[in-house]
């Protein structure tokens, strides 16, 4: 029978959990968020952020810079945040196009870089020493395990290489006794690349990309692509096709997201920050 896990379901325990751990603790650690620009959707998800550190007792608080604002002023306040004790940082993305995201996600101390991206992290991830996980990664990781899924000598797809997901679980997943495909949305001729994966990860961001034909019966996928089409928001699976094939899918919205977010504050608690 097909399995479409709740993330909401799992993140909700993980919260409970947190939130007991945040009462305990005398010393809580904040999280600093930069913005710049006006995303709309950049906008959604740091409300997101904002409102479940509330909910566990961790404060957030969200710096905003115009679009207009000079690579000197982010330098700058990226380096009073990297000087504040008993905090953690994430940059929002995407940023402008003007900015380097390379370049602005580096300035984040590494210790502080609570979305795992800085260069050092996304190393260290890879080559299986201690770094920081991107919290899209851990939650995808904690799905599988939570649908007791193996991964030792299957074939997973990976479909889109963001340093939030593909590039941290490429490694973690071949260190783990998995053989890794890579792929993309200009990938000729997709579903020849993905109907024989065991497991299919998907974060292209792509509306329905991977239908009926990319999957093979009683494949496990997971779908982290985002996107809105035709006024709701859907991902890169076209779900109602691939439900009745599938063992186990994560749904959009309500999969993988809200996971995502209880992992970024589990990250924030239990990860060595300079006080």
């Amino acid at each position: 029978m097909t399995k479409a896990v709740d993330g909401k379901k799992i993140a909700l325990t993980l919260m409970s959990r947190l939130k007991r751990e945040v009462s305990k603790r005398k010393h809580v650690p904040e999280l600093d968020i930069v913005l710049i620009g006006n995303s709309a959707a950049s906008e959604i998800y740091v409300n997101h952020k904002v409102a479940f550190g509330r909910d566990i007792g961790v404060n957030v608080q969200v710096h905003r810079l115009r679009s207009s604002a000079t690579l000197a002023q982010v330098k700058t306040l990226i380096a009073k945040l990297n000087a504040k004790k008993n905090n953690g940082i994430i940059v929002q993305l995407p940023l402008p196009k003007k900015f380097s995201a390379y370049e602005v996600v580096n300035l984040v101390d590494p210790k502080k870089d609570m979305d795992g991206l800085a260069a050092i992290n996304q190393n260290r991830v890879f080559w299986h020493e201690m770094g920081i996980m991107p919290a899209a990664a851990r939650a995808t990781i904690a799905l599988l395990e939570f649908a007791k899924v193996s991964w030792r000598g299957k074939k997973v797809a990976l479909v889109g290489f963001s340093p939030l997901l593909g590039v941290p679980l490429l490694g973690w997943l071949v260190q783990r006794g998995a053989t890794v495909n890579v792929t993309h949305r200009q990938t000729w001729h997709l579903d020849r690349e993905t109907s024989s994966a065991d497991i299919i990860i998907t974060a292209a961001g792509v509306p329905k990309l991977i239908k009926a034909k990319h999957v093979k019966k009683n494949a496990v996928v997971i779908d982290i692509g985002i996107s809105r089409w035709r006024g709701r928001v859907v991902g890169d699976v076209d779900y109602d096709k691939v439900l009745s094939k599938v063992k186990f899918i994560t749904p959009v919205p309500g999969g993988v997201g809200p996971l995502t977010v209880a992992y970024l504050f589990d990250t924030l608690l239990h990860t060595k920050i300079k006080i």
